[in-house]
């Protein structure tokens, strides 16, 4: 019995828009959204020193209670300029600790 392989020849599908032109464009959209979100101007607050700058913590305090000696305790503070003019530190600014009775 003799076997008879038959080869046939298929046409390429056209295809309307290649891979690679896809994913540029879908590369170029995401590097496109993330400049667009990092120029962003930082949210400014209102200003309410004229001709000074003034420093503007919230919460100015916070109270943790009572903490258990080696309990590890956070908070977070937010720091404003709010006056018309630039704020600098002459020196490294401090976080004072008040222990209670």
């Amino acid at each position: 019995m003799k076997s008879t392989r038959y080869r046939t020849t298929r046409k390429k599908k056209e295809r309307g828009i290649p891979r690679r032109a896809l994913l540029a464009a879908a590369a170029l959209l995401v590097f496109g959204g993330v400049v667009y979100v990092l120029a962003q101007p930082a949210p400014k607050v209102e200003v309410t020193v004229h001709g000074a700058p003034s420093l503007l913590v919230e919460p100015e305090s916070y109270d943790f209670g009572d903490v258990k000696l080696e309990e590890t305790v956070s908070v977070a503070f937010e720091i404003s300029n709010v006056g018309d003019q630039p704020l600098e530190f002459s020196r490294a600014p401090y976080v004072e600790v008040l222990e209670g009775c």
